[in-house]
């Protein structure tokens, strides 16, 4: 009986540890799929703005309430920050499309896609001004 509890503990203790690895993977590197891409970029752009968490109210359930008295970095230094950033999207973007493999799909997926886009590209054009 032993036996099998220890067996038990270990098979979960690895298993918390694959979701942990492929937790931190997703997170740093790049996600397995484009729709995980949208989900993370989102959320690390909603921490990065204390007035966007203020306004979608996505951690007051959980006690965090600090934000509510912050307000977005408008610093040159960031505003380049951002424009980096959307750059680097853009490329992970077409990175996830290489050979048309979401462009050539229909549905949610082309849509999503292509929306994104377009805010991103429509974003760095309005970088020189």
């Amino acid at each position: 009986m032993k036996r099998v509890l220890k067996l038990i503990g270990m098979g979960a203790l690895v298993l918390l540890l694959v979701v942990f690895a492929l937790g931190v993977h997703t997170w740093y590197a790049r996600p397995l799929t484009i729709n995980l891409f949208y989900s993370i970029e989102f959320l690390r752009g909603a921490f990065r703005s204390p007035e966007l968490l203020t306004q979608l109210g996505l951690v007051e359930g959980l006690g965090l309430r600090g934000h509510n008295a912050k307000l977005d970095d408008r610093s040159p230094a960031a505003v380049e920050r951002q424009f980096e950033m959307h750059r680097s999207h853009l490329a992970a973007m077409r990175a996830y499309n290489e050979g048309g493999k979401i462009t050539s799909r229909g549905g949610q997926d082309r849509l999503s896609y292509e929306i994104l886009y377009y805010f991103l590209e429509t974003q760095l054009k309005g970088e020189p001004w």
